[in-house]
């Protein structure tokens, strides 16, 4: 069933899904696991927690854990159990983990407004279902080439800016 997690502003979100792991540490704390089966080339020092909006998903599982378990998250995990990975893990505290649902509610405010910014970043777009509707094609060389991502980079306004501030 789903789980109304609260918002800074007091907002209610319904979320629901699957969390894989949750462990309970000695002191009573949560960590929370979320198996990867793809790359963990973007869970980087320079990708940051949330890459830039991007990923979301360790904040509402914490979110979600502290309130089914009744206990704190001290931290976030991603596993990559992969070869190619080389079992590598991304680990958040829970300090780098306070302002996830403040993004999340940032981010509902976009679509509250109506503002349906596109990324910025052609890639982003590699694997999206809809990139036939923005018109993204991957060119003769591999490159990602999307008329949205290179206006949302040259264009002006609140909502792209917000978005700039949040990729930073």
């Amino acid at each position: 069933p789903p789980v109304e997690l609260e918002l800074p502003d007091g907002r209610k979100l319904n979320v629901t899904g699957r969390i894989d792991r949750i462990d309970r540490l000695a002191a009573g704390s949560l960590v929370g696991v979320d198996y990867q089966t793809g790359s963990s080339f973007s869970f980087t020092e320079k990708s940051r927690i949330y890459d830039g909006g991007r990923r979301l998903q360790h904040a509402l599982y914490a979110k979600a854990a502290e309130q089914l378990f009744g206990a704190r998250v001290a931290r976030a995990e991603y596993h990559f159990p992969s070869r190619k990975s080389q079992n590598h893990r991304a680990k958040y505290e829970a300090a780098q983990l306070r302002d996830g649902m403040l993004l999340v509610s940032t981010l509902l405010d976009f679509v509250a407004n109506g503002w349906f910014v596109p990324t910025n970043v052609p890639d982003d777009c590699k694997f999206c279902d809809y990139a036939l509707a923005c018109r993204t094609t991957v060119n003769q060389y591999g490159k990602v080439v999307s008329a949205m991502a290179e206006w949302s980079r040259e264009a002006d306004g609140d909502a792209i800016d917000m978005m700039r501030l949040m990729r930073r």
